[in-house]
């Protein structure tokens, strides 16, 4: 299923933030300084399993259930 990586870390991005624009900007820094840049994940980017098990444990790190 094309865009599960963009899906993921919309959800992640969506729980941080709680919709406020500078939290948006800090979740999306933390992703990159894990190694995850938000902005190269399109819906229909291809999905990469490495990369979805990297933001999965991200997400248990910040209590986010996927």
């Amino acid at each position: 299923m094309a865009g599960q990586i963009h899906n993921i870390i919309k959800k992640i991005v969506d729980v941080r933030s709680k919709g406020e624009v500078v939290q948006v900007n800090l979740v999306h820094a933390k992703l990159l300084l894990k190694g995850i840049d938000p902005s190269k994940y399109r819906p229909f980017s291809a999905d990469e399993p490495e990369v979805i098990n990297k933001l999965t444990k991200i997400a248990e790190e910040m209590n986010i259930k996927i």
